[in-house]
């Protein structure tokens, strides 16, 4: 397995797929292998280690959902009930018929709202995710909510902001 591993980390960096990659294999809390292949920084020809911080991307869906559950849980969030309940300034535009976009649909990606904003969610200088929830006011439903599966990272980012006012302290806590 390790061999295969390694094998594969270097095939993806030879091929261009990841600048650098970094795998551990964990039993309970022990590390029993891990491996780096590739560059933590290319232009600095530093190697990629077991020590390697990698932006963490998708794998913060799962920790914004759990955080919801949590919210729901202690009755702070209601995974039915319109997301405004938690987020007054939401708002979207929609050529659709009036439907509630919830905290259910924003965690399955049922919302309708589009997968990413360009302005201030990629780059080198990315904006607060609060940000987010603002700058939908000037966009519009992709789908109808609770019609279509569309993966969308803005709705999961509203989700946190709903999150963050739900439990009354920073996301980050």
């Amino acid at each position: 397995v390790q061999q295969h591993l390694s094998e594969r980390m270097a095939h993806a960096v030879q091929q261009g797929k990841a600048v650098g990659v970094s795998l551990a294999l964990i039993d309970d809390q022990r590390v029993v292998w891990s491996h780096s292949a590739g560059w933590a920084d290319r232009e600095q020809q530093r190697p990629a280690t077991a020590d390697t911080v990698y932006r963490m991307g998708s794998i913060s869906k799962l920790f914004t959902v759990m955080a919801a559950l949590q919210q729901v849980q202690d009755g702070r969030l209601d995974l039915d009930a319109p997301i405004e309940r938690v987020l007054p300034d939401f708002a979207v535009r929609s050529r659709f018929a009036p439907a509630p976009i919830t905290a259910r649909l924003l965690m399955t990606h049922h919302a309708g709202l589009p997968r990413d904003q360009l302005a201030g969610m990629w780059g080198q200088r990315v904006a607060d995710f609060r940000s987010v929830t603002a700058a939908l006011a000037d966009d519009e439903l992709m789908y109808p909510p609770g019609q279509l599966l569309s993966y969308s990272n803005v709705g999961m980012t509203v989700l946190g902001h709903a999150v963050e006012r739900a439990a009354g302290e920073p996301f980050e806590a």
